[in-house]
């Protein structure tokens, strides 16, 4: 595991802070939720548990109906000596909690420092989300993490999701996501493993929220 140290610093894996439990809708106004992700990139290869454990948890609150801010601590990183987070803020764009369809905007600050130096990785994301009933909500969108020192400047990464309640507030959540998908990875960490045409590689990520004032 100490081999993917080196990808996880670099921004590939940065952009597993937008985890599975990232916000797909903004809160209520005064509504806070505690979240937890774990998963990350599929190598079946290289790692024991076939998907590199990444695990993150964070908290959100609603400042208005339309906004949410939260952070998160990536606990992951630590056992390699770096200490990892994020920052970000998500804003309704089209549609509203309770609609059928809606559009939301995230903008992500992540920030990494260990004996290797510190690094901040700019990031946006924009996921569209449908409702097809009480409980259930189904989302698909991308984002994009910037770095500064790498190549690719901006690296992309398309997600699929879903998220089900599970009584009044507890939700689980589950998200496909293509990581690095302009990314060469045919050499290095990943050397082609779950990549689609040498491009990036496939990511499972399961998460839970745990939500203060109810969830629907």
């Amino acid at each position: 595991m100490r081999a993917l140290l080196p990808l996880l610093a670099g921004g590939v894996l940065a952009s597993a802070a937008c985890s599975a439990t990232h916000v797909v809708r903004p809160l209520p106004r005064g509504a806070s939720q505690v979240s937890f992700s774990f998963g990350g990139p599929l190598l079946p290869e290289k790692v024991v548990t076939k998907v590199v454990p990444y695990a993150t948890v964070g908290w959100q609150r609603g400042v208005t109906d339309a906004l949410t801010v939260g952070g998160a601590l990536h606990a992951t990183m630590a056992a390699f000596g770096v200490a990892g987070g994020e920052l970000s803020a998500t804003h309704r764009l089209l549609g509203d909690r309770d609609d059928a369809l809606a559009l939301a905007g995230t903008a992500h600050g992540y920030l990494f420092t260990g004996e290797g130096g510190t690094r901040v990785y700019p990031g946006a994301s924009l996921v569209g989300s449908w409702r097809p009933g009480t409980g259930t909500l189904l989302y698909g969108g991308g984002t994009a993490v910037g770095q500064f020192d790498g190549t690719p400047s901006a690296v992309l990464n398309p997600l699929l999701g879903a998220q089900r309640s599970l009584g009044r507030r507890l939700a689980v959540q589950a998200e496909f996501k293509w990581m690095g998908a302009n990314a060469d990875t045919r050499a290095g960490v990943f050397e082609g493993e779950s990549s689609l045409g040498g491009r990036g590689a496939m990511a499972v990520q399961l998460g839970a929220v745990l939500h203060r004032g109810g969830i629907r």
